[in-house]
């Protein structure tokens, strides 16, 4: 992989550092109940998977360059830290976001005009209660870059256990002095 992406590791550094909050704001005394706990769910999924290592197919593509890989062994709390900044279950946050759960299917947060966090969507799918697909839509403006990231986790359904079907990343990261670079990771849970 690093052969293909010499840059991706710090790529993949920028995106979590410029994704938005600081894992401070994150505390146990912050959470609100008010709206979708991603961060749980992510936990969730994380220990799941730690404990049975599943092998993953990963397409990386960036700036238009892809590589597919096959993962044996994967850290899971890494590879699924981007989903866990994209939480807005927070108490700082219960005003920031309007909320449409007028159908039992979907829950959809939008950040309310005039507020600047940089999660701007999230919207979760459920299937007999049980969340079936994650969409997080991230962008970060600054002096120093614009970032704009599409998160997607996908789930079995089953309300027993759910499970992680699969993954996304995309989006662009642009510093100020720099190229715009466009990234996409994709991975499937075999």
């Amino acid at each position: 992989m690093l052969r293909l992406f010499p840059g991706l590791a710090f790529l993949v550094l920028t995106i979590v550092f410029g994704a938005c909050t600081s894992l401070s704001e994150k505390g146990a005394s912050d959470d609100s109940g008010v709206f979708f706990d991603l961060d749980q769910l992510v936990s969730e999924q994380t220990k799941y998977l730690a404990s049975i290592q599943p092998e993953v197919e990963k397409e990386l593509r960036l700036n238009g360059k892809a590589e597919r890989l096959v993962l044996g062994e994967v850290d899971w709390d890494d590879e699924l830290a981007l989903f866990r900044l994209a939480d807005i279950n927070k108490a700082s946050y219960q005003d920031s976001y309007e909320v449409d759960r007028s159908t039992p299917q979907v829950e959809d947060y939008w950040l309310k005009p005039g507020h600047t966090l940089p999660v701007r969507r999230l919207k979760v799918h459920y299937n007999a209660g049980a969340a079936t697909e994650v969409f997080a839509e991230m962008k970060v403006e600054n002096k120093l870059f614009d970032s704009y990231k599409e998160l997607t986790l996908r789930l079995d359904g089953n309300s027993a256990k759910n499970r992680l079907l699969s993954y996304e990343l995309k989006g662009f990261q642009q510093w100020l002095l720099g190229e715009k670079t466009s990234f996409e990771v994709k991975g499937t849970i075999k």
